[in-house]
């Protein structure tokens, strides 16, 4: 295989300034903020967008239960989808009694390779997916990656993928997720999971994407 590529979108420039970090969790319902970094991101009329990203909660899960999403019957490409009725199609939920609605579609796509991914390439266009559950959330973990594609153009082997992309869920900060290349498939991203612990329990969960694309693969959710 000829040797990957790695493009960066040039619209796109973050200023990291980082932190010590901090010991974190939540454990046997308690939790604590994690310590911090925060990034700025130049828009298109040069106002700074700040994000601020953390590593992620421990959570320990022992007497919970969980409701797990992933997704299903997904064989078109598509963008930018507002029909929430399309997109509750495409929904697969374990314990769907936990389970109540789907709303408030911003920048949600579809690759015809049963993928779905949030976020946009646009600058100050964040994509963002809202899940309503009938029980209270204390818990989400996210298992997503950047989105990604073989650029075959031209005799070219070109792995392209979106950077810096970072997932947030309510008020929680976000985590930025990893762009390792998968060791066992060098035309995929490695899978990363992004763990929140809730500071206040809630039964509306908001996934925001922020600075690119995510295509999530899973999602639980914790709750008693």
């Amino acid at each position: 295989m000829k040797k990957k590529i790695y493009y960066l979108f040039p619209f796109l420039a973050f200023v990291l300034m980082a932190c010590e970090g901090f010991e974190f969790g939540f454990n046997e319902g308690q939790h604590h903020s994690a310590g911090l970094d925060k990034s700025f991101s130049a828009s298109a009329d040069g106002a700074p967008t700040s994000y601020y990203y953390y590593s992620g909660d421990t959570f320990d899960k022992e007497g919970y239960s969980s409701a797990i999403i992933t997704f299903q019957n997904i064989n078109e490409n598509a963008s930018n989808i507002t029909d929430v009725d399309v997109l509750s199609g495409y929904l697969n939920v374990t314990n769907g009694e936990a389970f109540s609605s789907l709303g408030e579609p911003q920048y949600v796509g579809t690759k015809e390779e049963g993928i779905l991914f949030i976020g946009s390439t646009l600058p100050k266009n964040d994509g963002a997916l809202t899940f309503t559950f009938n029980v209270n959330i204390d818990a989400v973990v996210i298992e997503a990656k950047p989105y990604s594609y073989v650029d075959n153009s031209f005799n070219k082997d070109e792995l392209i993928v979106d950077h810096n992309v970072a997932i947030a869920v309510n008020d929680k900060p976000y985590i930025k997720l990893g762009e390792e290349v998968d060791s066992e498939n060098e035309d995929e991203i490695e899978t990363t999971e992004c763990v929140y612990a809730l500071e206040e329990i809630s039964n509306s969960v908001k996934i925001k994407v922020a600075t690119a694309r995510a295509v999530i693969e899973k999602i639980i959710v914790y709750y008693n």
